[in-house]
């Protein structure tokens, strides 16, 4: 599951640089794509993980470009995605059983599902692409 079981030998020092590429690549990158928009509490917060893990990316495969399948798998579960399989199961438990025991059509689970996204999401449900 975890390939990635080796840690990159860097001194202290190296480690804190990296730290602080990150940092103003994630600043950088936030302030391109929030200025001039209103953003919900919702939206604004998607926003951020998303710019935290695209600058991230980009300033580890600067720092270790031979590196990339272990970048993309540190970026991958650092932002959960080792869950998205438990929520995928339950999703379709949920859906499995919907239509079974209460008849629901898949469509109106669909329409059901989109209206849950939106509320969810907020005004914020919008493709924002990064810079």
């Amino acid at each position: 599951m975890w390939a990635a079981t080796k840690k990159v030998a860097l001194e202290e020092k190296q480690q804190e640089a990296v730290v602080e590429k990150c940092r103003e690549a994630y600043l950088a990158m936030l302030q391109r794509n929030a200025s001039g928009r209103v953003l919900s509490h919702r939206a604004r917060s998607h926003l951020k993980q998303a710019c935290l893990a695209a600058a991230t990316h980009k300033v580890l495969l600067e720092e270790a470009p031979q590196a990339e399948a272990l970048v993309d798998e540190f970026i991958y579960f650092s932002m959960g995605g080792v869950y998205s399989g438990f929520m995928a199961g339950g999703l379709k438990i949920s859906s499995w059983a919907k239509r079974l025991l209460l008849r629901e059509s898949s469509i109106s689970q669909a329409v059901d599902t989109l209206h849950t996204i939106a509320r969810v999401s907020g005004r914020g449900i919008a493709m924002v692409f990064l810079r």
